[in-house]
């Protein structure tokens, strides 16, 4: 079992990685159900309110999802996100290895869905609009 030390540790760097709108949130809450395409049912909601340290350690001790809006005020990020939404033909292995072939800074995750998160993470804040592009220039390939 990881310490509270730990835990406040991984919540930092997680704080730090993805640094997005403090006022909002999603959160995604699994209902048990799995459709006919592979995908585990949920509700997503947008909650109103700030991005607490409680809410990042019950996200990364894994009892409650956490969705970091990437846009901060002033219409800039420092992370985007692509949602692939396939689940049982989806081969996890085979789009990392492309990511990885084609040298693009993405970093591959498995949803909560059961589908996949790729993750693009800049040094510095860049425009929203910048981010989108370079985010829809992989999606686009990976189809």
């Amino acid at each position: 079992m990881k310490s509270d030390t730990d835990l406040a540790s991984r919540v930092h760097r997680f704080r730090a990685l993805f640094a997005g709108l403090d006022r909002a949130y999603g959160t995604y809450r699994l209902t048990g159900q799995v459709t006919e395409g592979g995908k585990r049912e949920g509700v997503a909601t947008t909650e109103r309110g700030p991005v607490t340290q409680n809410l990042w350690e019950a996200h990364l001790s894994g009892t409650q999802g956490l969705g970091i809006i990437p846009i901060q005020d002033g219409d800039t990020c420092t992370f985007g996100a692509i949602d692939v939404d396939i689940y049982c033909t989806l081969d996890h292995g085979a789009v990392a290895a492309t990511v990885a072939q084609r040298g693009w800074p993405l970093v591959t995750c498995c949803s909560k869905s059961g589908g996949l998160h790729l993750f693009l993470f800049t040094a510095q804040p860049e425009t929203a609009g910048r981010v989108q592009l370079q985010s829809a220039d992989a999606q686009h390939c990976l189809k």
